[in-house]
């Protein structure tokens, strides 16, 4: 992460350079990784190739977050349709509502 003070991030990055900004680290777990990749993959149009996933984090979402999804597909804001997982339109709306299955 970066400073956290835009003031205190650009002195830093002008004295050390770009690497500077950076006030600290640290690693995520497989499983957070695999959050991530559903945040991001869903905040795509066409969602996240449920296979590709399986294959990629050895996790298969709809199983390890499957009472977060099951709730958000009950609400109509989620959707597997052809191997995917994708938000509906309404989902889109309301992402921040499925996203909070992730965490």
């Amino acid at each position: 992460w970066n400073h956290d003070r835009f003031a205190t991030y650009c002195s830093a990055v002008e004295k050390g350079g770009g690497a500077a900004g950076a006030a600290g680290e640290r690693r995520l777990t497989p499983r957070e990784r695999a959050a991530e990749a559903l945040f991001t993959g869903l905040r795509r149009r066409a969602g996240i190739e449920l296979a590709a996933f399986r294959k990629r984090y050895g996790l298969d979402p709809l199983a390890e977050w499957r009472e977060g999804l099951d709730s958000a597909a009950s609400a109509k804001l989620v959707m597997v349709e052809a191997g995917r997982l994708r938000l509906t339109d309404r989902g889109v709306l309301l992402s921040n509502e499925v996203f909070r299955a992730f965490v």
